[in-house]
């Protein structure tokens, strides 16, 4: 009989750190969006704003903030340390952009990034296969079969274990 398990919690494996503009950092005239693209930001993961302090800042705004370039005017929420690190802990849409002077008008330092949930693969169960009574295997017969399970609370796959154990033994 075989039984191998593979368990996959239901949390990312590693969060990532993205360092916004990469070795450029956060600056005036380099395209935010082509940046973001083919990056898959997920729930755990930070992106970071780096740039000389007292130069630049980030403002988090809405979606008509970001196209005019625009502060909302009851928003306090500037980050100007030059190293921001802000945490992605819920889905959707997000959108930033410098404050000081036009840059973000005419230096383009504005980005737009969609945070999506945690991609977590299936967990494989491979189970024996009992088509044959569960006795003595036939050379060239298949032995096994393989199950894709989605992820759950982990008490169920100690349930399932021992179910499945049980039916073992008394098979």
């Amino acid at each position: 009989m075989i039984l191998i398990l593979s368990i996959n919690p239901s949390l990312p494996a590693s969060a990532i750190d993205y360092i916004v503009g990469d070795e450029n950092g956060w600056t005036t005239n380099l395209d935010y969006q082509t940046w973001a693209v083919g990056k898959h930001f997920q729930i755990g993961d930070n992106i970071i704003f780096r740039y000389p302090y007292g130069i630049h800042n980030v403002y988090r705004v809405t979606a008509p903030g970001y196209h005019s370039c625009e502060i909302p005017a009851n928003t306090s929420e500037s980050m100007s340390s030059g190293n921001d690190v802000i945490a992605l802990n819920t889905e959707g849409r997000r959108w930033y952009i410098c404050g000081i002077g036009d840059y973000c008008k005419m230096g383009n330092m504005k980005l737009a990034i969609t945070v999506f949930e945690p991609v977590v693969p299936p967990m494989a169960l491979i189970v024996p296969n009992f088509s044959n009574g569960g006795g003595d295997q036939v050379p060239g017969s298949k032995t096994s079969s393989v199950w894709y399970v989605s992820p759950a609370p982990a008490g169920f796959y100690v349930f399932l274990i021992t179910a499945m154990v049980g039916i073992m033994i008394v098979v």
